[in-house]
């Protein structure tokens, strides 16, 4: 589909070109131009970033002429034939690597990484051509009042190809706010080009005329005012996005001088300042799609983090959690069972340090995975509990060592309370609780944010610490410069992104309203703007009748404890099943009493024919009782004689009982 949007996009060009739209026809090519550069470049920087400078020059060159069928290369590498790869490696270039995303990733997770692997090129053709191509055809619609069957294709094709690629930033482990995250995605797309044709259908809207009330329009206001944001909003980021640029190359030259940072390239002036200060520039039209078309995607992106592969890599762990948060436990409420699970992963942190001694010192690497179980099992059941460590650590203690080390013997036997909290602590509201979440999850962003830069960036490690850095580069006149250089460019950065971040948050709320209140203020003779609203609105409702559940999910999300730095070993089901003990422990402490009737024609019963205790079959419209932790169903006697003995369930050896 993108292969054809492409084509539509260049009879259109010609098209443009007959009928004497010369201005059009200009504007087309230099996104074609624009657009072949782009993938020329991806191209060198996927496949040739292990040649020499030279090399690299002369692939771009080679590529430039046939970048247009970069993204097809791409996607027919990333499937990895034996030939293609041959082919690849021989010509000197570097294949990309398949995504691995582990055993117990999200299905969807998986779906969608390895589309992004494969799909890169028709993603950077979205932005650079399809998107600026559909919208410059949009508005020679609206100007000229013809359209021709190839404009038309070619129009439907793109908005095909965007929305198509709204999957890049709508993951989410909760499908209706995957869902959400779609029509978000799709919203946006939808409402830059309806906002696009209600602004040139907008006769005399002028900037100029913004403050004179009384002579302009209600439309074209907006419309004045819709270009006024963009106006000031666009050169602020274009300073601040340069005097970024201009940071990054000074630093990174002084990094050159200095001795003791593993810094090397293979010729500062290419490496450092050409490569990308030719990447700011064929970065500029993408950035400025993204900057105009992005409204609601911000709530996906910022709010709901569908970047973040946390979720999707450990969906094993995090859909038996959240489970456990919704599903409704007893007499115990949500808030109850949120408390219990986040003092667990609060006191997870006091006991990660022995996970962490018994990943190095018991070399687990080659342990098979029901012994990594074992051991993870018998320190999730410690975690709350005092830990003495043992008098001595042996480098690779045999596996029959593992249960009799000090390290496993309890010195207490009740639970460590949650730091910060007290039985006389005065009692905080859930919302003070929520903020403080959230406020330790901005501290902990920023500390790493700073630890990340201190690491990386010379002048903020000069500017930032305040001990004297002796391996700093000798003083000398050009080392000076460059520092006074950075200082600079970090002064025009501060002053831009102050200015720049009120003015995006206005624009941003006026483009959510733009094309509702342009269709409220127009005389009702744009049909095509009208049309582009209707559907606007109607991703809008979409998105209002998900809004409850994508609200309920977010608010368990938010209330969760951070889990950020835990090893990997740390997301498994022993974890999970000691957490829900926990929860029922404390939630709803009944034994035997909890056992709760129901029919055998139940839907908890559809997927068992027999009682595994007796291996009787369930007959119908009979009583079973059924374990509340896993759900599992067995004749009332049998069950009873068979907790007398063992406290797991006979099916999934799930703990039965609270105790």
């Amino acid at each position: 589909m993108s292969l054809a949007d492409i084509v539509c996009d260049i009879l259109v060009a010609i098209e443009f070109y007959n009928n004497g739209h010369r201005t059009f026809f200009f504007l087309s090519i230099v996104i074609f131009t624009l657009a072949q550069l782009s993938y020329s470049f991806l191209f060198v920087a996927t496949y040739g970033r292990k040649l020499s400078n030279l090399f690299k020059a002369l692939l771009f060159a080679l590529v430039l002429p046939w970048s247009q069928l970069v993204p097809l290369f791409a996607w027919v590498e990333s499937l990895h034939f034996a030939v293609v790869d041959t082919v690849v490696t021989a010509a000197g270039l570097t294949p990309t690597e398949d995504a691995y995303c582990g055993s117990k990733a999200d299905s969807l997770w998986v779906i969608l990484r390895r589309k992004h692997q494969r799909h890169a090129g028709f993603l950077v053709e979205a932005l650079v051509e399809a998107i600026p191509q559909c919208v410059l055809q949009t508005v020679a619609v609206v100007l000229y009042g013809t359209n021709s069957p190839v404009n038309l294709l070619s129009i439907t094709l793109s908005l095909a190809v965007i929305c198509s690629k709204g999957w890049v930033l709508s993951y989410s482990l909760h499908r209706p706010t995957c869902l959400f995250n779609l029509l978000c995605v799709s919203a946006d797309c939808v409402g830059v080009f309806a906002t696009a044709t209600w602004i040139f259908s907008t006769r005399g809207a002028a900037v100029g005329g913004f403050f004179d009330f009384a002579e302009y329009p209600f439309d074209e206001m907006l419309v004045a005012l819709w270009l006024l944001c963009l106006a000031l909003a666009l050169p602020l980021a274009t300073a601040g996005g340069l005097a970024l640029l201009g940071f990054t190359m000074v630093d990174d030259h002084l990094k050159i001088h200095w001795k003791h940072h593993q810094y090397a390239v293979q010729s500062v002036w290419f490496n450092i300042y050409v490569v990308r200060g030719m990447a700011w520039v064929l970065a500029l039209l993408p950035c400025t799609v993204l900057y105009v078309s992005l409204t609601f995607t911000t709530l996906p992106v910022f709010l709901f983090n569908s970047l973040d592969h946390d979720h999707g890599v450990h969906a094993a762990f995090y859909r038996p959690l959240f489970q456990i948060l919704e599903q409704p436990l007893g007499k115990s409420t949500k808030l109850e069972r949120g408390a219990v699970v986040n003092n667990y992963l609060q006191q997870v942190e006091a006991a990660l340090p022995v996970l962490q001694w018994r990943l190095k010192h018991l070399c687990l690497e080659g342990v098979n995975e029901e012994k990594r179980a074992q051991m993870l099992e018998k320190w999730a059941k410690m975690v709350g509990w005092t830990a003495v460590m043992p008098a001595y650590k042996p480098a690779c203690p045999n596996l029959e060592q593992i249960d009799t080390m000090p390290a496993l013997e309890l010195n207490a036997i009740a639970p460590q309370p949650v730091s910060g909290e007290s039985a006389n602590a005065p009692s905080i509201s859930q919302w003070q609780k929520r903020m403080g979440t959230v406020l330790e999850r901005i501290r902990r962003k920023y500390l790493e944010f700073r630890r990340n830069c201190l690491s990386k960036s010379f002048v903020l490690r000069a500017l930032l610490e305040t001990e004297d850095c002796s391996e700093a580069p000798v003083k000398d006149w050009t080392t000076r410069t460059l520092q006074g250089i950075a200082v600079a460019c970090l002064c025009v950065i501060c002053a831009c992104a102050l200015l720049w971040a009120p003015l995006t948050c206005a624009f941003i709320t006026l483009k959510a309203f733009f094309p509702i209140l342009m269709l409220a203020g127009s005389p009702g003779e744009a049909t095509l703007p009208a049309a582009l609203t209707f559907a606007y609105i109607g991703a809008l409702t979409g998105m209002m009748c998900l809004l409850p559940l994508v609200h309920s999910f977010q608010i368990s999300r938010v209330d969760l404890h951070t889990l950020e730095g835990l090893p990997d070993v740390f997301y498994d089901a022993p974890v999970v099943t000691e957490i829900r003990r926990r929860v029922i422990e404390q939630c709803a402490p009944e034994t035997l009493a909890n056992l709760t009737a129901a029919p055998t024609d139940s839907k908890e019963a559809n997927a068992f024919d027999e009682c595994s205790v007796c291996c009787d079959g369930i007959k119908e419209k009979e009583m079973m009782l059924m374990l509340p932790w896993c759900g599992h169903l067995f004749h009332e006697h049998c069950i009873r004689q068979w907790l007398e003995h063992k406290k797991t369930c006979p099916n999934c050896r799930c703990p039965a009982l609270a105790q």
